[in-house]
């Protein structure tokens, strides 16, 4: 698979959130920068935010294994800033393990991922679609890059850590 990239036109950051939410298209392998100014800072968090949005795109609930099920990823409102106990990110979707319900759901996240969320210039990432083969994204700024990841395929977390 040749790598595809594709530039991304952001909003302008201002009081305290990016203003942009990366939005990918695995079947379509497009990338584009949605104004989060229609949530933000209404609906505070990332979970508030992802909550939102499925209520207003999704009235109905959608199948977990469907490509159109939404994978929200948002980082909290002071994620990647100072204060102790702050980064926390918000993953969201519909998901099997309400079954046999579709419901909306959510878990959390720590560690670095939120943080470099937010210095890329996003207040989140909702990812849709599927891809034919395994890929991976790689997102740089104003850069998402869709690359091959056949080689990934089948190994472990440590084993494709070390390999990237």
């Amino acid at each position: 698979m040749k790598p595809v990239v594709i530039r991304v036109e952001k909003s302008t950051p201002g009081y305290g959130y990016m203003n942009s939410i990366l939005r990918i298209d695995l079947t379509e392998r497009k990338a584009y920068a949605q104004d989060s100014s229609l949530y933000l800072p209404v609906y505070i968090g990332g979970r508030g935010v992802a909550a939102k949005i499925a209520w207003d795109e999704y009235p109905t609930p959608v199948d977990p294994f469907d490509p159109a099920n939404p994978i929200m990823i948002f980082p909290g409102a002071l994620t990647g800033t100072r204060p102790p106990s702050n980064g926390r990110t918000s993953v969201c979707s519909f998901s099997p393990q309400a079954w046999p319900y579709n419901w909306f759901t959510r878990s959390n996240i720590g560690g670095w991922i939120g943080g470099n969320i937010k210095r890329a210039g996003y207040d989140g990432i909702i990812i849709t679609g599927k891809a034919e083969k395994p890929v991976r994204i790689r997102i740089v700024d104003n850069e998402v890059t869709f690359l091959a990841a056949e080689n990934l395929w089948g190994t472990d977390a440590l084993e494709a850590l070390e390999t990237l």
